[in-house]
């Protein structure tokens, strides 16, 4: 089932989209002339930007998304091409599934010059290319084939589908690497790094004050997943019986296209009551066996043919970061029990930013190993016979747990690293050495039933 996750699972949709080139692109398309599209809402809207809430400048997304209609721009555009000089802010209105990261990102252009926020828009953009493995270096440097336009693309559509719980530490990792290459980083650099850091706290606070607003919400009550979902929908609070009839919208589209007819009986009323309001809340997954939330995830991803109009596909809620953990690794790699360890331990992360870091760290690790990301030298067929990678699988996990922990331990002992840096490296150290508990749970368990 092709259902958009605000999890932001790689998603068929998103491959397909990247696959295609800037000069592919730009062979069938030919842009209408701007004379000619109606651009006096964004000129009001400008005049006035510095007024503006992210809120409120959500009230111009119908005209924005019909401004880009009348410019000619599909859904499957490159979103590089969609940037506009004049108005950088409007790309920043709807632009992932993630409202926090919108609005920060929203609040940061808005205080740039128009060619500033130009340039920030078009930064942030390739980076979100370089997270997902599109681009081969962070903002700052293009390969021989991106700089020709022979390289795949970030969509609109695939925007949507953004991990940004990993957004941020892959890209500043990107940099750290590259700085330890290149001595010297030129200042256009580090000025786009201090961006991806300040926008990064901007992010933070911003799921702070939703993590808040969710507590007071459900203190003292059973959660309501209506409500929940309003939350993050402002827009769709309406309360009259039509509104709440068409609020929930995945069991109608999965019956719309008979989705359940490949389950059982049993599965089929699982996944109905938990999909009935287009949320699955923690409590909602953690009732169920690690078989069935890893059936639930596969359902989600694989369940329905392509060829849906993704406009049409609902998007499914999570209402706690570690929900979403949950089915992300039952995915992760090709060894199941690696995958029942990280399933247990992701459930004991209570800050979300603390799981970012730990996660980002995991599969950088895994490289190769790490299925839940699209990587073309291993995914695309024509690109792995190029490719020299050559054994990256790993042969034992207990050995690439230890490997991290040594590492990390090197570091804490290291003098050169600052305080702050060993903070994190010690909750890493923390988070990999629960993880090793797990894996030897799961293997021991394994090992009894044998005997």
């Amino acid at each position: 089932m092709l259902i958009q996750s605000s999890y932001g699972q790689t998603s068929i949709e998103q491959i397909s989209s990247t696959t295609k080139t800037l000069n592919s692109f730009e062979a069938i398309f030919e842009p209408v002339s701007a004379t000619n599209v109606d651009s006096n809402f964004l000129e009001e809207a400008t005049k006035k930007i510095a007024t503006l809430s992210y809120e409120e400048a959500k009230q111009y997304k119908s005209q924005i998304d019909n401004y880009f209609k009348q410019l000619g721009f599909p859904d499957d555009a490159p979103l590089s091409k969609m940037l506009s000089m004049s108005f950088p802010w409007i790309n920043t209105i709807g632009l992932t599934n993630d409202e926090s990261f919108n609005k920060a990102l929203f609040d940061n252009v808005k205080t740039k010059e128009a060619t500033d926020g130009w340039l920030y828009m078009s930064d942030t953009i390739h980076n979100m290319e370089y997270a997902v493995g599109i681009k081969k270096y962070p903002a700052g440097a293009l390969s021989i084939e991106e700089a020709q336009g022979d390289a795949p693309f970030l969509s609109k559509n695939g925007a949507k589908q953004i991990d940004i719980a990993n957004f941020f530490d892959k890209v500043l990792e990107g940099y750290k690497y590259w700085a330890k290459i290149y001595q010297g980083i030129e200042e256009q650099t580090n000025k786009i790094i201090t961006g991806i850091k300040d926008l990064k706290e901007d992010y933070q606070k911003n799921l702070d004050e939703n993590k808040a607003l969710l507590e007071q919400l459900t203190k003292n009550t059973k959660p309501n997943p209506l409500e929940i979902y309003a939350l993050n929908n402002p827009e769709k609070t309406a309360t009259d019986a039509t509104s709440k009839q068409e609020k929930f919208r995945v069991v109608a589209f999965i019956d719309k296209y008979n989705g359940f007819s490949s389950l059982s009986a049993t599965d089929e009323k699982i996944f109905r009551d938990i999909l009935a309001d287009d949320t699955y809340t923690m409590n909602e997954i953690q009732s169920l066996s690690y078989e069935q939330v890893k059936k639930f995830n596969n359902y989600l991803a694989f369940g329905l043919a392509s060829g849906i109009s993704p406009d049409e596909i609902p998007v499914l809620k999570s209402t706690d970061f570690r929900a979403g953990a949950m089915l992300h690794a039952t995915q992760i790699t090709d060894n199941e029990d690696f995958n029942k360890a990280l399933f247990q331990t992701v459930q004991t992360f209570d800050e979300q930013i603390e799981y970012m870091n730990f996660i980002d760290r995991l599969s950088d690790s895994l490289g190769w190993n790490d299925k839940t990301h699209f990587i073309p030298e291993r995914d695309d067929p024509e690109l792995r016979k190029e490719s020299t990678e050559e054994d990256w699988k790993i042969k034992s996990y207990t050995k690439f747990i230890e490997a991290n922990m040594n590492e990390l331990k090197k570091l804490l002992l290291n003098p050169i690293f600052e305080n702050e840096d060993k903070i994190l490296y010690q909750k890493l150290l923390n988070n990999f050495s629960t993880l090793q508990k797990d894996y030897d749970e799961v293997k021991n368990k394994i090992d009894n039933t044998l005997i």
